[in-house]
């Protein structure tokens, strides 16, 4: 401290050796606990130098309100006044209009008034603009968010320089139009949907953008202070020559829906700037876009006519290896992603699935989620014979390759079919899908150094090929990760010779109707025929060993496929299809067909270690049924609740009350009934969970 009240405090030139020297001295004084004199010192290193604002910015400590008041005692200008206001607001940013209006009263011109109104607005959009939207079963649209900064010139002069290793903070907070309106990137049911008038679908409100709610970052302080800084923005556009908070005020018009008044503000605005000329074009382009009530083959021309470089991929632009600045938060949207999204949600809502899914993903990606519905849009748009130049060039070409496309459909066709034991349907598509390539999956070529199409091993199952006639017997013990021969054995397959070693599905849905059709007779060969289609039906449910079958997947390793999902919506999605792959949404199997032609066996069979048996198999697919109601009806006490222990306690004694009363149906009837068996003895010994029950 005295070296610098020695040698530095007499030179006049405040330059950046200065700065650095009183750096230093603001850490002594830190080290010192003269916490006052270090956070003016720091404070001024924040307002004077770019490389160590940073820096000066976490070593202040402006935690309480003495320490803020502390720095506007001594703030003599304006500028210095309304930084100190600035980092307030920086700091508890919930609502940053009253701070705003504080800087207002004190400079309406000043820079970084500017800057926190760049800071607002980036707020909002985490909510407006998010990455994603999500359904959220609350009823809350939620979001995932990594919305751009936005910059503009005014913020310039106080921006540090970037680190290369990192994007730095004051770059986090002055970019404010670039990133989303950059043209390259910068690191219920159909029917019904299809005959919504425009007033209809302009007033839903699931249109994008929309205010969500960010799972990662919400709570209850956060508010949506869209009309409060709409309010003060027109306030000081009329005070201000800088064509700044005319674009700004454009900005949040357009936020609110309201495109024709943000059109008109732009339409007035005179600039010679050549960036907010760029930014006033890409404005403009949104709002006639996103104000289209409806998204025809007309509007799609108008799309290739006028704006087709906002939706045509060009190459990428080859950047220093050293730059990865913008990457380091994750690639930003960019005005084409920000587009795709917006004509993914219209088409959503007009009821083209498969035009929406289409707009962010691969066709192969169908293999993750085969809903029927989305599949069936999907194949239509596919088999269009007129499509529009639209369709074809930003659209079709994401129908990427999936071997032969038919067989493809037919595959996902006719596994739903086997689900619902429709196995005269599923044989039926499966005889369309012999020139299946196998599923569409990719494996890392070393020797490319390049993902490559999985080639299949000619054994392997690959989606169509190779089913072990396993699949018709019952499993000994419950372990995914055990081969099909110690997890599974064998039924006495001798009375059924068309039932051979390995199968494909065609022959698979072959013998399932051969076995139907024995298994509508009175003897025990059709008590047999109908446990072997119960077995089967089990055995592919999400519960058993082959279950990764008929959901067009290769292995049974857990994944979200084999998750019970609590959603009683027919598609669960409610915006559009984006990041499609990050989510699982299979439809629920129905037990109750695997429980039917259980019951048929046990109501043929005479035997009664057969019955035994039998009734273990509907018990085992009632749990499943169990299950399902279960995900349905989850717990809803907050973790944070004192009595959490106690009211949790009490929902598992509840559950554990339901699901005796109600599926515990075959468990019940066996204990009641036969066990004296061998068959419920061994069942005993093998299932730990049925030997409690047995107590």
């Amino acid at each position: 401290m005295q070296v610098f009240r020695k040698y530095v405090e007499p030179i006049r030139l405040r330059g950046a050796i200065y700065f650095m020297a009183l750096d230093q001295l603001a850490g002594a004084q830190r080290g010192l606990d003269l916490k006052s004199d270090a956070n003016w010192n720091f404070f001024q290193v924040f307002m004077n130098s770019k490389s160590r604002k940073e820096s000066a910015f976490v070593s202040m400590k402006l935690s309480d309100t003495a320490s803020f008041n502390n720095i506007m005692k001594r703030a003599g200008t304006s500028q210095e006044k309304n930084m100190a206001y600035f980092l307030l607001g920086y700091e508890d940013f919930n609502n940053p209009i009253p701070t705003m209006e504080k800087m207002f009263e004190i400079d309406p011109d000043s820079e970084i008034l500017k800057v926190m109104a760049v800071r607002s607005i980036n707020e909002l959009e985490r909510s407006y603009l998010p990455i994603y939207y999500y359904h959220n079963e609350d009823g809350n649209t939620s979001a995932q968010n990594a919305t751009a900064d936005k910059n503009s010139d005014q913020g310039k002069n106080t921006a540090a320089e970037p680190k290369k290793e990192e994007l730095s903070f004051w770059q986090k907070i002055v970019r404010f139009f670039k990133n989303l309106f950059s043209s390259k990137k910068d690191k219920t049911s159909t029917e019904s949907k299809a005959d919504q008038s425009d007033d209809e679908l302009l007033d839903n409100p699931n249109r994008i953008p929309v205010f969500s709610k960010n799972t990662y970052w919400y709570d209850d302080k956060t508010k949506d202070f869209l009309d409060d800084l709409e309010k003060f923005t027109y306030k000081v556009k009329e005070e201000s020559k800088d064509e700044y908070w005319q674009i700004a005020d454009a900005y949040l018009k357009f936020l609110k829906k309201d495109y024709k008044a943000s059109t008109e503000i732009l339409n007035e605005i005179t600039t010679t700037n050549p960036e907010y000329q760029e930014q006033i074009k890409r404005m403009k382009i949104l709002n006639d876009i996103v104000s289209q009530p409806k998204i025809d083959a007309a509007y799609e021309d108008h799309l290739m006519n006028d704006y087709a470089e906002y939706f045509v991929d060009k190459p990428e632009v080859k950047k220093d290896s050293t730059d990865t600045a913008d990457d380091y938060y994750g690639t930003v949207p960019s005005t084409k992603d920000f587009l795709k999204d917006v004509l993914a949600n219209r088409y959503f809502l007009q009821g083209e699935d498969g035009k929406s899914f289409l707009m962010n993903n691969k066709l192969s990606d169908l293999q993750y989620n085969p809903n029927s519905s989305l599949v069936k849009s999907v194949e239509d748009f596919y088999k269009k014979p007129d499509k529009t130049k639209f369709e074809e060039q930003i659209i079709a070409k994401n129908i990427d390759d999936v071997g032969n496309i038919d067989a493809f459909f037919a595959v996902i066709y006719g596994d739903r079919a086997m689900r619902q034991a429709d196995f005269e349907k599923a044989k039926a598509y499966y005889a369309k899908a012999q020139g299946f390539k196998g599923i569409p999956r990719t494996d890392w070529n070393y020797d490319a150094k390049k993902l490559m199409p999985t080639q299949y091993p000619a054994a392997a199952y690959n989606g169509f090929n190779n089913i072990s006639d396993l699949v018709f017997g019952y499993n000994v013990w419950e372990s995914f990760q055990s081969t099909a021969e110690e997890s599974m054995k064998k039924e006495d397959y001798t009375p059924f010779p068309f039932i051979k070693p390995t199968m494909n599905k065609l022959q698979l849905a072959d013998a399932l109707l051969q076995l139907k059709r024995i298994g509508s007779g009175k003897d025990a060969k059709a008590a047999a025929a109908n446990q072997l289609i119960g077995n089967l039906l089990y055995n592919t449910s999400i519960l058993g060993y082959y279950r990764q079958l008929f959901v067009m997947d290769i292995d049974n390793t857990n994944g979200g496929k084999y998750d019970f999902w609590s959603t009683d919506r027919k598609n669960p999605y409610q915006y559009y299809y984006k990041n499609f792959t990050d989510q699982s949404y299979i439809e629920p199997d129905n037990f109750d067909l695997a429980i039917s032609y259980y019951k048929k066996a046990f109501d043929l069979f005479a035997d009664r270690e057969q019955k035994a048996r039998t009734l273990f198999q509907m018990a085992s697919a009632e749990q499943g049924k169990y299950y399902q109601y279960e995900a349905k009806n989850p717990s809803k006490i907050d973790y944070s609740d004192p009595q959490y222990s106690e009211k949790s306690d009490a929902y598992q004694k509840q559950l554990d009350q339901i699901k005796n009363q109600k599926y515990r149906t075959y468990f019940a009837l066996l204990k009641n009934q036969y066990a004296n068996t061998e068959t419920a003895k061994e069942l005993m010994g093998s299932c730990s969970y049925f030997g409690y029950f047995m107590r």
